[in-house]
């Protein structure tokens, strides 16, 4: 299956930047892509998980100071 050059270049836009082997064939690249995105999808689901809790855990302590 081929990627298109404008799909990935997309990808590269949201994901954030990092080290870049300017060596690595297309393929190699793209799936180092692939891998940064899906390296970056966990961070983000950590953090929602994260802040989801902290939310629960202040809107918690906040009712039982009023009442």
């Amino acid at each position: 299956m081929e990627v298109s050059v404008e799909k990935l270049e997309a990808l590269k836009n949201l994901v954030p930047a990092q080290e870049i082997d300017t060596a690595a064939t297309s393929t190699t690249a793209a799936d180092q892509l692939f891998k940064e995105t899906a390296d970056y999808i966990l961070l983000l689901r950590t953090q929602v998980s994260i802040l989801q809790k902290l939310v629960d855990f202040y809107a918690s302590s906040s009712s039982v100071q009023q009442q």
